[in-house]
């Protein structure tokens, strides 16, 4: 049989090229995927850190010390949507600027960028319900309430925001339903008894509200549970 002949120079070349060509794009996607992560890492970070500072009452310009971590548009992942807004919102918190409320209204359609990505986001609603509650009006603090109990329903226990979070049910205490109330002693005794560095200020910011003497009584019924392994589990009581 005859022997094929064999590839011309030029078909090698261009397959050689061609090759080169792909590891060169893939190169590119893989680069570019990697510097995403990296921001994304950086973001959660960022969250973590904002929401400490918010749970531990930390004086909002303190947020002035870190600059955020990216410039975000509509397109930007729902993580890098929500670390920026809380960022800028706490920044705002102290902000004398004139344009203040129209930055806090673009803040809150950011943090609705995010919840549409990822709707059962239970950190996502309470940045949700922060920004809101920073504006004035009626209006903005219904949608913070609102904000707050969609938060419980997607995340009952949130470690880094609880403090936030049961300093503002408490605070409005009056406003919220049997769901809300409930959830918010539920974590606040949690969040007493996994952090002590916490408890002092979790009581203190329930001793001027309503919220006092279920939360009293929760604890004491948690804590005498404590030491009876054979007892049966607490049922959650009615703080109303």
């Amino acid at each position: 049989m005859p022997r094929p002949p064999d590839a011309s120079p030029d078909s090698a070349r261009r397959l050689v090229a061609i090759a080169i060509a792909l590891i060169s794009v893939g190169t590119v996607l893989a680069g570019g995927l990697w510097v995403r992560e990296q921001a994304i890492t950086a973001s959660d970070a960022q969250i973590r850190t904002q929401e400490l500072a918010l749970s531990r009452n930390n004086s909002p310009s303190d947020a002035s010390a870190e600059p955020s971590v990216a410039r975000v548009d509509a397109s930007s992942p729902p993580r890098l949507l929500l670390s920026d807004a809380i960022y800028r919102a706490r920044a705002l918190q102290v902000s004398g600027s004139p344009s203040r409320d129209s930055d806090l209204a673009a803040l809150s359609h950011q943090v609705d960028l995010a919840i549409d990505a990822r709707p059962h986001w239970g950190q996502a609603w309470v940045v949700k319900a922060y920004v809101e509650a920073l504006q004035t009006g009626s209006d903005h603090r219904h949608l913070s309430l609102v904000a707050l109990s969609r938060s419980y329903s997607d995340a009952p226990f949130l470690r880094d925001a609880a403090g936030w979070r049961v300093r503002f049910a408490f605070l409005h205490w009056d406003e919220l339903d049997a769901f809300v109330r409930g959830w918010a002693i539920e974590e606040a005794v949690w969040l007493a008894r996994v952090d002590a560095t916490m408890r002092k200020s979790v009581f203190a910011s329930a001793r001027t509200s309503q919220a006092y003497k279920p939360l009293v009584l929760r604890w004491r019924e948690m804590r005498l549970h404590d030491g009876n392994y054979l007892a049966p589990p607490v049922a959650r009581l009615d703080p109303r």
